[in-house]
């Protein structure tokens, strides 16, 4: 019996193994160097916790407070005049009562006035605090970005595209700390 020699075989895989394990290599160094580096921050949280964004919003809560309380002082105007109707009104003849009743009905137009400007003035007074904080946020994130070799810093918002992201590349609390060391 002819017995055939294994060494071609043999050569063969181990060959075609060295060219897989090769070609294994290769790939995932390909697709370690391809592959951009990506993270998120969570929005809310970085403008619950950005130095910037705090300021704002107290000045905000601060100038709300003041319109509230005219609101507020708007409103006890109408409840007494309302009590007043109420307790009143059998004493006063009709020219009396329909003097206080235009009187009521011009206090609810002003409370209603004033509560629409007060909400007016309270989105426009947003705008205006947070737009600079926005924009010193994005500068910030840019550089950041530079900084840690990032290709793509994506930002959640509640009912957001990010449905999902792992904590790993969450850089929500880095980039809070980056800033406080540039601040």
């Amino acid at each position: 019996m002819k017995r055939i020699p294994k060494f071609p075989f043999e050569k063969a895989i181990i060959i075609l193994t060295a060219v897989v394990v090769v070609y294994a290599a290769v790939i995932s160094t390909l697709n370690f160097v391809t592959n951009p580096k990506i993270a998120y921050v969570n929005s809310a949280i970085l403008l619950e916790k950005y130095p910037g964004a705090i300021t704002a919003r107290d000045s905000l809560n601060a100038q709300i407070e003041r319109w509230s309380q005219n609101v507020k002082t708007l409103e006890k105007e109408l409840e007494q005049l309302n009590s007043e109707l109420i307790t009143q009104a059998e004493k006063w003849d009709k020219k009396t009562l329909k003097k206080k009743q235009g009187v009521i009905k011009k206090k609810r137009q002003d409370y209603a006035r004033y509560s629409r400007a007060v909400q007016e003035k309270a989105a426009r007074l947003e705008q205006e605090l947070f737009q600079p904080v926005y924009t010193e946020i994005n500068a910030y994130m840019k550089d950041f970005g530079d900084k840690e070799g990032y290709e793509i810093i994506f930002g959640t918002l509640a009912g957001g595209n990010i449905l999902y992201g792992r904590d790993a590349v969450n850089v929500t609390d880095e980039f809070l700390a980056y800033v406080r060391k540039r601040m």
